[in-house]
């Protein structure tokens, strides 16, 4: 079985993980998953599909900071409690 990555982007947790020629993601509880042919693209869809659930000014941690995607992406998030 191929070794899963775990990551947290703007406080949302998610896997990646290969198989062969294939890179798939799937956040936390599996109510979102992918598939690409690259680690990096699996990285931008599953940030992008983070971004979305979200939206521009929630985010899941508390305070103001930057959320820097592991791809290199970033995103401010600027969150009031």
């Amino acid at each position: 079985m191929p070794a899963q990555q775990r990551w947290t982007y703007r406080g949302c947790d998610f896997e990646l993980w290969n198989n062969q020629q294939a890179w798939f993601w799937m956040r936390a509880g599996g109510n979102a998953v992918g598939a690409t042919s690259s680690e990096s693209e699996a990285l931008a869809e599953v940030c992008a599909a983070i971004d979305q659930s979200l939206g521009p000014c929630q985010d899941r941690t508390r305070g103001a900071h930057l959320a820097v995607c592991p791809s290199g992406f970033s995103t401010i998030a600027i969150g009031f409690i």
